[in-house]
């Protein structure tokens, strides 16, 4: 994996969840069991990451996704696929 991307990924991913939680959170920190962000939020940061990196994912895939480490390798696995 490119180190250099996935932090370029995880900054992108850290900026779209801000704007929907105003505190400190880690990268390991759940979405919906530490950082209570609703299913209305996610599915916005989702769609907004989708556009900003030109990709598109079954919605499914987004079910095993917790935190922003967890989407960061997301991304990158289908980043992968368009290259």
């Amino acid at each position: 994996m490119n180190n250099e991307l996935f932090e370029y990924v995880r900054q992108a991913i850290r900026k779209e969840v801000g704007k929907y939680y105003d505190e400190a959170f880690s990268d390991d920190a759940r979405f919906v069991e530490d950082m209570h962000l609703d299913t209305d939020d996610l599915t916005l940061v989702i769609l907004s990451l989708e556009r900003i990196f030109r990709i598109r994912n079954e919605r499914v895939l987004y079910r095993s996704v917790h935190n922003v480490n967890d989407l960061a390798n997301l991304i990158l696995k289908e980043i992968s696929k368009q290259e």
